[in-house]
């Protein structure tokens, strides 16, 4: 099914099954495809189920269910001025991943009200992928959403301009990272609130950027609680930089440890609760941490590396309290 908008389009699809579908506007001509009770789902000839072409125009999908245990993406943005998804459930694309959003150009995403699950498979592919391969501008607002049992939830790449801010959101249970972050340049802007990022299978929140780019992240009133692997980790590698700032956040029960910062990275952490980790904080110089008002307690090891205190910081009940001398265990980032 293709569609093409001029003028103001409203593409209203009754209830049932559809088979792939293509939406193309015409140039600052928005297009809206709007379907109680649809589901589109993808031909096994097609790459995607729902092509998205804005043009310079905006897109809106609402009230549709996409996806269906397959290869391609489920929805696919290749140009346009912006996306919004309202009232959307992306599912059991297990080949690749839920969404992928490539503009070709600077462009907007919004996404409220929406639920990822059960996209991608073992290692590869996830939920949603921003990808600025052609090192454009993106602006990316998630809120009230939910990214569950995919292989990895949020994916950042590439070396364009990224500012993603995802506010009460759950990113829970995936087989990797919550949130993965790897730019090869450009700037990027990352800002989480009133989220939880919990029992995933790998890290809750990875950043690794590499090349040239540079990280600026704010975590506030989340939960990053019960990961496999770390609750957050900041790798950058090359000349990149990663510069993060954690306040009213909880880091508790991530197997390997709570908070790691290696390299070209600057942490600020305040009133935050670091528990029942691997490790509680770490950083590997030349990183450096800064923490205050904070209760690290329960950790395996409470705190090691370049991290310095202020405030009324509690470390106690940790096996080892460790220090900024104290090196992390054996095979442990």
């Amino acid at each position: 099914m293709n569609m093409n908008g001029s003028g103001t389009t409203v593409v209203l699809m009754d209830e049932g099954d559809f088979g792939p579908i293509s939406l193309v506007t015409g140039v600052n001509s928005p297009i809206v495809g709007q379907g109680p009770g649809s589901k589109v789902t993808r031909n096994p000839a097609a790459e995607f189920c729902v092509k998205l072409w804005g043009n310079a125009g905006n897109l809106v999908l609402r009230d549709l269910t996409v996806g269906g245990d397959a290869a391609g993406f489920g929805i696919d943005f290749q140009a346009g001025a912006s996306l919004t998804l309202e009232n959307v459930v992306v599912s059991n694309q297990t080949g690749t991943f839920g969404m992928n959003f490539r503009p070709a150009a600077s462009a907007s995403l919004i996404m409220k009200n929406v639920t990822f699950e059960n996209n991608g498979s073992g290692g590869s592919g996830g939920a949603v992928l921003l990808n600025t391969a052609s090192g454009v501008v993106g602006w990316v607002d998630i809120s009230d959403s939910l990214f569950t049992r995919s292989s990895r939830g949020i994916v950042v790449q590439g070396p364009g301009n990224v500012q993603l801010s995802v506010s009460n959101t759950t990113i829970a249970n995936s087989s990797g990272h919550g949130i993965h972050v790897t730019p090869a340049a450009g700037a990027i802007k990352l800002s989480i609130k009133d989220s939880q990022i919990v029992n995933n299978g790998g890290t809750g929140v990875y950043v690794g950027p590499t090349g040239s780019a540079k990280v600026d992240a704010t975590v506030n009133a989340s939960s990053l609680d019960n990961n496999a692997n770390i609750g957050i980790a900041a790798l950058p590698g090359g000349s990149s930089s990663i510069a993060m700032s954690i306040a009213d956040t909880s880091v508790s029960g991530n197997a390997w440890g709570g908070i790691y910062a290696s390299g070209k990275s600057n942490f600020g952490i305040i009133r935050a609760n670091i528990a029942s980790n691997g490790y509680g904080i770490t950083a590997a110089s030349p990183a450096t941490v800064r923490v205050g008002s904070s209760m690290i307690n329960g950790n395996y090891l409470g705190l090691s590396g370049p991290v310095s205190s202020y405030g009324n910081n509690q470390l106690l009940g940790n096996t080892t309290q460790g220090s900024a001398t104290t090196v992390p265990p054996a095979g442990k980032p």
